[in-house]
């Protein structure tokens, strides 16, 4: 079943959206997450699994993507945009990576001396910041090969920069949540846990009715 696609001028609100496509794409929102959790299982894989699944949702907001094929599509992404998205991928665990372990160190010692507590900040802004950037600089990767995709992720989250830090927000709190509930929220980070906050980001990154027009980074004026 194809879902009916809602033209620019007559497409819903971000939330009234998010409710459509879980209601209306469920399954296929199951089926993308677990094939998220396969293919960057290695970890290294993460950034074509990030670009695949979010050109995926996309496809699921504009109501292009075949319900019945969400794993052709799905690999179509991930193999043609595997090279221009790895190394990113792989900034994303090391940003990740050092960001967080900087925010548990500070944040300890902050605890005890409160020359940490700007560290601590600056490192949580830092976090809030890049997220906003990648939040828009995947689905980008998916729908241009330019060279210049990573300032128009930075013009994109800056020109939207409310509606994206609230994504990231929802969504970094959505999976920290499941994190610390395992193993008890185990079946609903399998099922859902991964697809809901990428429809949640990609909302944020689909243009509507108020985000920008189509002068926009890939609008007819590119």
């Amino acid at each position: 079943m194809l879902t009916q696609p809602h033209p620019a001028s007559s497409r819903p609100g971000s939330l009234r959206r998010f409710f459509e496509v879980l209601g209306e794409s469920s399954w296929s929102l199951i089926k993308l997450n677990v094939l998220f959790l396969i293919s960057c299982l290695p970890l290294l894989t993460l950034g074509p699994a990030l670009t695949a699944l979010s050109a995926c949702i996309r496809e699921l907001i504009e109501g292009d993507l075949r319900e019945e094929r969400p794993f052709h599509s799905y690999r179509v992404f991930f193999v043609s945009c595997f090279r221009v998205s790895f190394f990113w991928g792989l900034a994303v665990l090391a940003a990740g990576s050092i960001l967080i372990t900087a925010v548990l160190f500070y944040g300890k010692q902050a605890g005890e001396n409160w020359f940490f507590v700007p560290l601590t900040a600056l490192s949580l802004l830092a976090i809030l910041l890049l997220g906003g950037f990648f939040i828009h600089l995947f689905p980008f990767l998916s729908e241009d090969k330019k060279p210049d995709l990573p300032r128009l992720a930075v013009l994109t989250a800056l020109e939207r920069m409310g509606k994206t830090l609230t994504a990231f927000l929802i969504s970094a709190v959505l999976l920290c949540i499941q994190v610390l509930f395992l193993p008890v929220s185990l079946p609903l980070l399998l099922s859902l846990g991964f697809a809901v906050p990428a429809l949640i980001c990609g909302l944020a990154h689909t243009e509507g009715p108020e985000d920008i027009n189509a002068s926009g980074p890939f609008g007819k004026n590119h």
